[in-house]
């Protein structure tokens, strides 16, 4: 089962899959509302300017959201790295998991096979004693 992440992960992966074409604040609106956890507006216009900001021909324009409504805002590089940084260590989480689980079976299945070579050993000399009836002699 997977744990649902925080609003914040959830908006920075939300731009990360908009990156290319960029998001409106109607459409960043309508997400946290879909998102279904209340935060205050405010704070959700500080989680905005945080991560988004507004690119123009010459340059990065300032984060006045309200007379920018429908204008297209990109996530910002930082937000961008948290996110890569994010996902590679949920990777690295499951690769260790995935590692601990052979180990624990390598460990296992050498302890099994462990016992068996012990158990044969312990068997081996009533039926060494059987065959050296049977050797070749010159």
């Amino acid at each position: 089962m997977q744990k649902r992440r925080n609003i914040y992960e959830a908006i920075i992966a939300w731009g990360y899959d908009n990156i290319d074409q960029g998001v409106t604040v109607t459409q960043f609106d309508q997400f946290c509302s879909d998102w279904g956890t209340f935060v205050p507006q405010r704070r959700l216009r500080e989680v905005f300017v945080e991560t988004f900001v507004l690119r123009t021909g010459q340059g990065v324009a300032t984060h006045d959201t309200e007379n920018r409504d429908q204008q297209l805002w990109h996530l910002k590089l930082d937000a961008v790295f948290q996110h890569l940084d994010r996902v590679e260590l949920e990777e690295a989480r499951k690769s260790s998991k995935s590692a601990m689980w052979w180990a624990i079976t390598s460990i296992v299945l050498t302890g099994v096979i462990g016992v068996a070579q012990i158990y044969v050993a312990m068997c081996e000399p009533q039926r060494i004693g059987a065959v050296s009836k049977f050797t070749c002699s010159e």
